[in-house]
């Protein structure tokens, strides 16, 4: 059986209390990483990353970090919580999604920009040109 890649990957950590890290300490940390993937020389921040949400470029991958200080909804755990496999792993869930105050958002998309693969999705190649351009010049 062949199973394509994903094209991007997004995950939810949730937080009882807001205790950002600074983003130099994540961005070190996914200059770690991609060292270990061996593309450590490719990783840059983007010029979108702030202090609490950092934006980077790593070999063909951006890694999107997102440091929030707002609970998500419930709503859009809607498919996790109602798999039974997250029943038998945490049969709390629920109350976890429910009681949490903040959160870090993580996406790591490949290929182009992670903001422009929303828009585009699997787009032509002349569309990731005029979506690079549109993302600060990233052209992949």
């Amino acid at each position: 059986m062949d199973i394509p890649a994903l094209d991007r990957v997004e995950c939810a950590i949730l937080h009882d209390q807001f205790n950002p890290l600074d983003g130099g300490v994540i961005f070190e940390a996914v200059k770690e990483f991609s060292s270990h993937l061996g593309y450590a020389s490719e990783v840059q921040r983007i010029a979108s990353s702030t202090s609490q949400d950092i934006h980077v470029n790593a070999g063909r991958h951006r890694v999107l970090i997102s440091q929030n200080d707002e609970p998500l909804g419930l709503a859009g755990f809607r498919t996790a919580l109602t798999t039974p496999y997250t029943g038998l792993v945490l049969p709390n869930a629920q109350d976890i999604v429910r009681r949490h105050k903040a959160n870090t958002f993580v996406t790591i998309a490949k290929g182009m920009h992670a903001g422009c693969a929303a828009l585009f999705g699997r787009a032509a190649k002349a569309r990731r040109r005029v979506c690079g351009l549109a993302c600060g010049g990233i052209v992949l």
